[in-house]
């Protein structure tokens, strides 16, 4: 935390990155009140997301022709690769993320005076923040949704869930790889409703 009201900065490979001071009460709600904040907040998480989905269709791409080959040493190499598990944990996390902000930035939008301080805002119940916002999804967009919902609050960001008795408490975490190819669609119909709602 920066606690002196300090510019804090970095360098990324030569490309300087700056943290301002902290902002007052009065700039984050500002902030938080502007639905196109949400929306640019979402954008940047999705480049993310989209960067890592790219590099799991190739780990996946990977395994099958492994697979394929019919041979158990590239087959078991491919299996014990850590990218193979780790990266699409990571992507959900960067998805459900962007779905959050795009979700809350329609929520502000709809009602400019909502209290974005609140714990039903706040949360991360994608679920919950959809249906508040009128989004209407499909089956499968549903399920990527909640799978998504569990990814922010759990497996995406920690080894375990926070406690036994977490709704985010599940054993296993299996995702058809099919399921992510719902992302950028449903990503595409939720910044066009925002962009519809905040010209």
């Amino acid at each position: 935390m920066n606690q002196n009201n300090e510019t804090i900065r970095i360098d990324f490979e030569g490309s300087p990155f700056t943290l301002g001071p902290p902002q007052s009460a009065t700039v984050i709600a500002e902030l938080a009140g502007n639905p196109k904040e949400w929306g640019s907040k979402a954008h940047g998480l999705r480049l993310g997301a989209d960067l890592i989905l790219e590099a799991v269709r190739s780990d996946m791409k990977r395994r099958r022709e492994a697979d394929a080959t019919g041979d158990t040493k590239a087959m078991a190499e491919a299996r014990r690769d850590p990218r193979i598990y780790y990266r699409p944990q990571t992507f959900l996390l960067l998805a459900g993320l962007t779905l959050e902000n795009l979700f809350k930035g329609l929520l502000v939008a709809q009602d400019p005076t909502l209290d974005t301080t609140a714990k039903s805002f706040t949360s991360h119940d994608l679920p919950a923040l959809a249906a508040r916002a009128g989004v209407g999804l499909t089956p499968n967009e549903a399920d990527f949704v909640r799978f998504a919902a569990v990814a922010v609050t759990y497996f995406g960001r920690y080894p375990t869930p926070r406690n036994a008795n977490s709704r985010d408490n599940h054993r296993s975490h299996s995702f058809r790889h099919d399921g992510l190819n719902l992302f950028s669609p449903l990503c595409d119909k939720l910044e066009a409703e925002l962009s519809r709602l905040t010209p």
